[in-house]
């Protein structure tokens, strides 16, 4: 073999030697980040569990606060339309004929 056959041969087998080192480098990093992904995933979702239990009294309380708003909503809405309405819109002197009307 040639002299500069050799060191060629020498310089390519350093360099597979590293790209081998490198490579493997980079698929020990994937197969880690993968775990870490899958277990970064397991707790978040165990923490959102937790925390959906945790709060779930609360937001009932608001669901039943709502609810009850809007019963009362619907109460006044149901008063306001049973109480009679001034033909002509509202003014101070039938509101008084009004009040008249209901002292006799």
């Amino acid at each position: 073999m040639i002299q500069d056959e050799k060191e060629l041969l020498e310089k390519t087998y350093k360099l597979s030697e590293e790209n081998n080192s490198i490579l493997r480098k980079m698929r020990q990093s994937a197969i880690y980040g993968r775990i870490f992904k899958v277990i970064y995933l397991l707790v978040a979702l165990v923490l959102a569990t937790g925390l959906y239990y945790f709060i779930q009294p609360y937001f009932d309380k608001v669901i039943n606060i709502y609810n009850n708003v809007m019963v009362g909503a619907e109460q006044l809405k149901k008063v306001n339309d049973s109480v009679p309405t001034i033909p002509g819109g509202l003014n101070t002197d039938a509101i008084k004929s009004v009040i008249e009307s209901l002292n006799k």
